[in-house]
């Protein structure tokens, strides 16, 4: 990770001394009693077209999970595919920051999500390379430099190199992709509340 950017890890467990997202993804069992205490975000959880589970069941258990995270005052992470109108209906209930895992959406999408105050859109390497418009209208706004979010999603990547080319790409230094990235990932993980977190 580059120097003054902190990550967030999705796991089945808290890790010690790492942030961590509580995974539930679409198609996996809910488990008998769920506990967010330690962790710092609840994610990926979402709705996937791909499954062979109906939708409507994978609706049900979505939007009991995104009450949990209200229970315990928590940030999500979206996991969506092929799903947004699902998606943006249940979100529309809930008031907790929102992260839009490998966003997949178009132009229309991607605009529909940044009129919430609550969503970022986070990148993997894959969307930044194969998805060129995404950056191109993030360096065009601006004004939106405070909703991006970049990641890894779970890959092995040489992150100094990731950053530099994102950064190139929005026309701005490193070190200013830098800050913005803490400052973002702040809001995010502290669900609003804008409390400094230490960088890892």
């Amino acid at each position: 990770m580059p120097p003054g950017v902190t990550g967030l890890c999705s796991a089945k467990q808290k890790i010690p001394g790492v942030l961590s997202s509580l995974q539930i993804l679409p198609g996996e069992d809910m488990p008998a009693e769920i506990t967010l205490d330690g962790f710092d975000a609840l994610g990926e959880i979402g709705l996937d077209r791909r499954l062979n589970m109906p939708i409507q069941e994978q609706e049900q258990k979505f939007n009991s999970l995104l009450r949990l995270a209200e229970q315990y005052d928590k940030p999500v992470v979206i996991h969506c595919v092929r799903a947004y109108p699902e998606i943006n209906r249940a979100l529309k209930r809930f008031d907790g920051m929102v992260l839009m895992h490998r966003f997949q959406g178009s132009l229309e999408e991607l605009k529909f999500q940044l009129k919430a105050e609550n969503r970022f859109i986070s990148l993997s390497p894959v969307e930044v390379k194969q998805r060129s418009w995404i950056m191109d209208f993030f360096r065009n706004n601006p004004e939106f430099f405070n909703r991006i979010a970049l990641e890894s999603d779970d890959e092995i990547i040489d992150y100094e190199k990731f950053y530099a080319g994102v950064a190139e790409k929005l026309n701005i230094s490193i070190e200013t992709l830098c800050s913005i990235m803490h400052r973002n990932f702040t809001e995010f993980i502290t669900n609003g509340r804008r409390v400094d977190i230490p960088t890892q």
